[in-house]
């Protein structure tokens, strides 16, 4: 059971849902290993995650899907 009501979790989960397949290795997709990292954290019966924390690192992914890191270095 996740926490939905949580911004972070939000966003995870749009990264989830926008970051593309892996084509060349089908049988492993990061969005599998960042769906299981966000079911552990924001699981019901575990403490309450750092939400600032979670939410950085959820920003974080986001701005690499927009390649907004490349954009910073040009």
């Amino acid at each position: 059971m996740s926490r939905p009501a949580s911004l972070a979790f939000q966003r995870y989960q749009k990264a989830i849902s926008l970051w593309p397949r892996d084509k060349v290795r089908p049988g492993v997709q990061i969005q599998d290993a960042i769906q299981k990292r966000v079911d552990r954290t924001f699981d019901a019966k575990a403490a309450a995650p750092d939400e600032a924390i979670e939410l950085k690192q959820a920003s974080a992914l986001l701005t690499l899907l927009n390649d907004g890191y490349q954009k910073k270095v040009e």
